[in-house]
């Protein structure tokens, strides 16, 4: 019996998901089957699939660039016909949800942050109200023909971040072939294998729901020792660090050389070169320079301290923007403006609100955004000099759209507001989940005074997220994969490998 597994590729993920793959192909030669086929879609230069061919060796089947294809996908005017059957294909929603997952295609959508140069972005921009359907249309065209001719018998992704790899998810799933991707579970640098798009960690929810799950003795006390170690000394996740230190460990005079070098290099290779990706890369080094020094010279008088803060306070932390915790998740609330603008219009009459400011986006806001903010009665906007779990501690309510704020809060028994989608909240208590925007004073009134999750619970959701869950530094799918140990290379495309189904469910 032949088997084949479909990946998406990236510069990030080219070695790594190499590696992978070969781990499932083994897998699958030692449960039986004949002949095994890896096929794939890479993103970035045509550099990242000769990579991948070429590391797959034999196992290799077919594999493409999307952006080889891209323009393409963007030419002419789409086809209301083939528009309309698209849609009919798939749930509601689906095909706009794949424009708003990709912060180029849906370039015009993005309001709460800079995006880097980009030639599809460019040409969204342009011709907003066809080049993005006419995107969206193409990819689905072009995959739905690449899964009719290579079968997968699962889909993987390391992250669901871009048009396409929602459409895989879509296709996928429309075909009942297994999905599956990377979720980080925001318990130190554990990571799920998960079967979920919104990144509800969907196998530790299946064990937590199952009346017959019993938390074995050592996953029990794995989850009492992390939340016993949370809360005697709360820490932020291992991938939050690591992002923290990258953001202050640059140094002024040696980031401006290189990217100038950087920008330069890739500016002279585009004289007379036909790949238009050179030029843009050049674009993208000088662009970072540019927001490394729109930080260093940022106008922070916006910005209030926390000693003007002398009420009891609703706790609010920014997005990085775009992402795809909002666009992807939350597709309907990317605009952090009108949420935190329903955070104030919602308070109680003895409550401020404090927004916090993300340490990755200073300088990326759009023209006054801060001062937007800063503006709305009773709130307060602070930078991020401040630490997220103190504010955490301090606050008498976090309220998120999603991510690790609620999480902490959680944990700390002190009952967050979930205005987006949070894994905990199948717990099914202590936490408020907002309905919509209208619901909010409702929903803030009931999370300040709800009681916290009950310990066993609580617990018991951990032990299942232990069990489901594995050790993975975040560095190694987002720094320089072949600088780790062969051994932690290996045992980690094992970990996940294994967790790959072979195929369908019988």
């Amino acid at each position: 019996m032949e088997r084949s597994a479909l990946f998406l590729f990236a510069p990030k993920f080219a070695a790594f998901g190499v590696d992978t793959a070969r781990a499932w192909a083994d897998r699958a030669r030692a449960a039986g089957s004949g002949t095994v086929r890896i096929h794939g879609l890479c993103t970035g230069s045509e550099k990242i699939r000769k990579e991948v061919s070429d590391g797959l060796g034999p196992l290799a089947g077919e594999i493409v660039s999307s952006t080889a294809e891209e323009s393409g996908w963007l030419a002419g005017e789409p086809d209301p016909t083939v528009l309309k059957a698209l849609e009919a294909r798939y749930p509601a929603g689906t095909f706009s949800r794949t424009i708003v997952a990709d912060r180029r295609v849906g370039r015009g959508l993005v309001r709460n942050g800079a995006t880097r140069p980009d030639a599809i972005g460019d040409t969204v921009l342009a011709a907003p109200t066809t080049a993005p359907r006419a995107y969206v249309a193409g990819l689905y065209a072009y995959l739905e023909a690449m899964f009719d001719r290579t079968a997968p018998d699962v889909v993987f992704c390391y992250a669901v971040a871009g048009a396409p790899a929602y459409a895989l998810w879509a296709i996928a799933t429309a075909r009942g072939i297994p999905f599956r991707k990377l979720t980080p579970t925001r318990v130190g640098a554990r990571y799920v294998v998960d079967d979920n798009i919104q990144d509800a960690l969907g196998p530790v929810i299946e064990r937590f729901a199952d009346g017959a799950y019993e938390p074995s003795n050592e996953d029990l006390d794995a989850a009492r020792a992390h939340l016993k170690s949370f809360r005697d000394k709360p820490e932020m996740p291992e991938y939050q660090k690591r992002n923290d230190a990258l953001q202050t460990g640059r140094k002024p005079v040696s980031f401006t050389l290189g990217r100038l070098r950087k920008s330069a290099q890739f500016g002279l290779r585009s004289i007379g070169s036909t790949d238009p990706e050179t030029g843009i890369r050049a674009r993208r080094k000088f662009w970072e320079l540019k927001m490394f020094w729109a930080e260093r010279l940022l106008d922070r008088s916006m910005f209030s301290s926390m000693e003007d803060v002398t009420t009891p306070f609703v706790f609010y932390p920014l997005h990085v923007s775009p992402e795809a915790s909002t666009m992807v998740l939350t597709p309907h609330l990317i605009d952090q403006i009108a949420v935190i603008e329903a955070l104030s219009k919602s308070l109680p009459a003895h409550m401020s609100l404090v927004v916090k400011e993300h340490l990755p986006m200073l300088g990326k806001r759009p023209a006054g955004y801060y001062e937007t903010i800063a503006k709305l009665p009773g709130t307060f906007l602070v930078g991020p000099e401040y630490s997220g779990l103190q504010m955490v501690q301090k606050a008498d309510l976090t309220a998120v759209i999603t991510g690790t704020a609620a999480w902490e809060s959680f944990m700390l028994g002190k009952p967050p507001l979930v205005i987006g989608t949070a894994a905990f909240l199948a717990i099914g208590e202590g936490a408020v989940q907002a309905e919509h925007l209208g619901a909010l004073p409702e929903a803030i009134r009931a999370a300040l005074s709800m009681p916290p999750a009950r310990e066993e619970k609580l617990e018991r959701y951990l032990a299942a997220l232990m069990d489901e869950s594995f050790d993975m530094p975040a560095a190694l799918m987002w720094d320089d994969y072949a600088a780790f140990d062969a051994e932690v290379r290996k045992a980690t495309c094992a970990e996940i490998a294994n967790r790959l189904p072979l195929g369908p469910a019988a």
